[in-house]
Parts: C-alpha cells; structure tokens; sequence
C-alpha cells in the first residue's frame, strides 16, 4: 500500500529533555519522485548534552548560525499535512515534534497526520532479537552509513519502508493518527534564546533570574520554621537542579553512604525531592522541571513527599 505522497523524517536532540531539535532529515516523495531531501541543522535554543554530542556529533557551534525551528517548520509543515509520515521508532520523533511545536504555540498549524512506523512494522514481519534501525538496516541489507545523522537515519526508514511493502505490503491498520492540537506548552517549554554550549561534559547552565529563582524556591521548598534533622536512612531520594557541593555523582555517593536509596525519577515511592543549589535549567524559562511538577503533582494528591533543598540536605550529612 504504497503512498502517493510519503514524508520519511527523522530528528537528533541537543539533549535529553527531547523537547527541542538541533537537526531534522526529511524526504518528499510526490508520485514515486523525490521533491525534498535535506538535513535540516537547526539552533534549538536550547542547552546541549555532552551524551547527546556523542550520539550525533552535532555540537553547538555547528548550529549556532542555523536557523531556529520556526523557521525550518514553515518550509515543511505544509508536507506533514499533506503527506503519509514515516519513520523508525516514529513513537520518539513525533513526542519530540509534539513538545517542539507546543514550545513555539506551532500545534494549531498542524493538521491531523497519519503515519506508519517502521519499527513495529519489521518486529510485525520478522523475527530478530532486536528492531534498532542500524539492526534493521544491517539485517535487511540496508546501507547506513552515519548512524544518527538524521537524513541517513531517514532513508534507511525509507529502504525499511519500501521492502516491507514490497514483501508484505502495509495493511489499513499499520497506519495511526496523531494531532497536535491539544498540545498545551508547559512553562518551562518556553523557549528563550540561550547560546548553545557545553562544559566540560555537562549541560551549559541557563541564566536563571535571582528573582525567579528565589520565588521558586519560596514556592517549591516547605519553609522550616526551625531547623530540623532530616533522616534519611532507607529513604527514596531523588535529585533535581544542579547542585553546587559537587556532581550529580558525588552528591548520589554521598547520600548513599547516608544510607539514602537514590532514584531517577519522580514517583508514589519517593519520600525527597532534593533541590540543587543553583536551581533547575527550567527555571530560566520561569517555569519547574518535570521533577519537580510531577512531585508537586503527588502532593496535591496527597501523597507524603518531601521537597528540600541541596543545603538543607547535606547540612545534616
């Protein structure tokens, strides 16, 4: 059931927030010919991951000149409404699309897309012990040449694509629907321009406003009227900020040799959200970190968890 008009895309992230592109590789095909094959490199307004960097190689000087996602989305949105959207793993892009499109108020321009993703279509029709793309590709023979460049990563969709319905063909229900419509921007998600970068292997900190700090702080942050031991033998702890007495590794030992059970994440179980001492990246946005939302989100619901900051933590340990 091939398409008349189909649109292989594929997006790199500057980090893992994955609510912002630094690149986007597209093809067009209109009538079986290519009208569109370009690698979009764009700035992303936002804050580079050394882990990121390693993945795509896509620094933020490559992309400092490039130009913001408004103005690519402009030249290829039109195709998006248009055409059947195919990618690998397409679940990832288009939550990454999403958040971009929600950050820049860009959702009501979108139409409802279908699309089809090639990841589940090759686990639907073969039998193999894993479904990344270069797996995919290698095992069907396919040449990609520069895994995570993202109009490599597109064609090699498009090969996956094009074998499957050349072999099995795509049925009605291998096709879904998205719309971005109802995306809602958070806060936090709005963007504004930060020069890229990255330092030594760590996330370049946004500028984060003293005001909006301190009324972050006051609002997140139980105010103690004494100062009080807090135990934290055997309690689940989660870090969030950036801590100013040491890495996120050192400060994760340190609570550990308190006999702490240090998490990644927000959950029911979590008993404290600790709050580095020089705040969230989110906060330059003037909004709160996922962490920090999703526990403010629990104790709305009653759920009995703590959130304290970095110095009151490590003032007792």
């Amino acid at each position: 059931m091939a398409a008349n008009n189909t649109l292989f895309f594929d997006v790199e992230t500057p980090n893992q927030n994955n609510n912002s592109i630094c690149s986007l590789g597209i093809i067009v095909i209109r009538n079986s010919q290519v009208i569109l094959e370009n690698n979009y490199l764009i700035n992303p307004e936002a804050e580079f991951h050394e882990r990121n960097i390693q993945i795509h190689h896509i620094t933020p000087e490559m992309v400092e000149k490039s130009p913001a996602f408004p103005e690519v989305w402009a030249n290829i949105k039109q195709y998006f409404n248009s055409c059947l959207v195919v990618g690998h793993n397409l679940a990832f892009d288009l939550s990454v699309l999403n958040k971009t499109l929600a950050a820049y108020d860009l959702a009501d321009e979108t139409d409802e897309i279908v699309y089809a993703d090639t990841y589940y279509m090759a686990k639907k029709c073969y039998s193999l012990p894993k479904y990344t793309l270069d797996y995919v590709s290698e095992y069907l023979g396919i040449d990609l040449p520069e895994h995570h460049n993202s109009l490599c990563d597109a064609r090699a969709a498009r090969e996956i694509y094009e074998i499957i319905d050349k072999k099995f063909g795509w049925a009605q229900d291998d096709l879904k629907t998205k719309s971005f419509k109802d995306s809602k921007p958070a806060c936090h998600e709005r963007r504004k321009c930060i020069t890229p970068g990255v330092n030594k292997g760590q996330p370049k900190k946004a500028k984060i406003d003293e005001n909006i700090w301190k009324r972050n702080e006051r609002t997140v942050i139980a105010d103690r009227k004494e100062e009080r031991e807090i135990d934290l033998k055997g309690k689940y702890c989660c870090i969030t900020g950036t801590c100013s007495s040491g890495t996120r590794e050192e400060i994760s030992k340190r609570l550990a040799d308190a006999g702490a059970i240090v998490v990644k994440g927000v959950t029911k179980k979590t008993d404290l959200l600790i709050v580095g001492g020089l705040g969230s990246a989110a906060w330059a946005f003037e909004g709160y970190g996922e962490k920090t939302k999703k526990a403010l989100e629990l104790k709305e619901q009653g759920i009995d968890i703590q959130i304290v900051s970095e110095k009151e933590v490590f003032r007792d340990i």
